[in-house]
């Protein structure tokens, strides 16, 4: 396939049939047509390419999170193409060890329509994104008392129409994308699709202590803690 934008030409010629003029032509002759007739015989079609092309970015604008807190992610798929989306847009998020879905399944929203699974979340569209639009997931987890020390939640966005991410993504797809490279806390792939964010985790530990600044107190006297 073509990239988006580019300009593909489709090249043909004719000859043989006791036409005088125009021989039996080859892949060779047929290769060196510039215009239609030109040389004599030759057709050529020129098309500019035009496709949507999905990207996705995701975030919960932090780089550290609470055990027993909820932590809100954000999801943003952009068509970069010169094309509106068509069929079907898959974005599917898998939760890490140490996040649980906070909410309602099934969930609606810009017009995806959201289904959890366990870790997996898989959000379905078909309602075109424009060329250069955008539309944006969002959704809480909640970080177990128990989530190690860091937390990476990948997703990858496919279909609709995209050439170079034909196959909607599932879990097995997803698992596979990178984490963000230190020092970045989140990344995002445009070829791939995937989008990554990491976290690291930690926690509230309270503790009290209590002094009057005195060994001893009075009978009847009063003291201050």
């Amino acid at each position: 396939s073509s990239a988006n934008g580019t300009s593909v030409t489709n090249k043909a010629r004719v000859g043989g049939g006791g036409d005088p003029n125009k021989v039996a032509p080859t892949p060779a002759t047929a290769a060196v047509c510039t215009g239609n007739n030109t040389p004599a015989g030759c057709a050529i079609d020129i098309d500019t390419v035009t496709a949507p092309i999905l990207s996705l970015t995701k975030s919960d604008a932090t780089t550290r999170v609470l055990r027993g807190a909820t932590t809100a992610y954000t999801l943003t798929v952009t068509n970069n193409g010169a094309a509106p989306t068509s069929g079907t847009i898959r974005v599917f998020d898998v939760l890490p060890v140490g996040l649980t879905f906070s909410g309602v399944s099934p969930f609606t929203v810009s017009n995806f329509t959201c289904t959890v699974t366990g870790q997996n979340i898989s959000c379905d569209r078909t309602v075109a994104i424009t060329a250069a639009g955008n539309a944006t997931i969002t959704f809480n987890a909640l970080v177990d008392a128990a989530a190690p020390t860091s937390i990476t939640n990948l997703a990858k966005v496919g279909g609709g129409g995209d050439p170079s991410k034909i196959t909607l993504p599932d879990a097995v797809a997803t698992q596979a994308c990178p984490a963000p490279v230190s020092p970045a806390d989140t990344s995002s792939d445009p070829s791939t699709g995937c989008a990554a964010d990491t976290d690291t985790v930690g926690y509230v530990n309270l503790a009290m202590s209590k002094d009057d600044g005195q060994p001893f107190m009075s009978i009847n006297g009063t003291t201050v803690y």
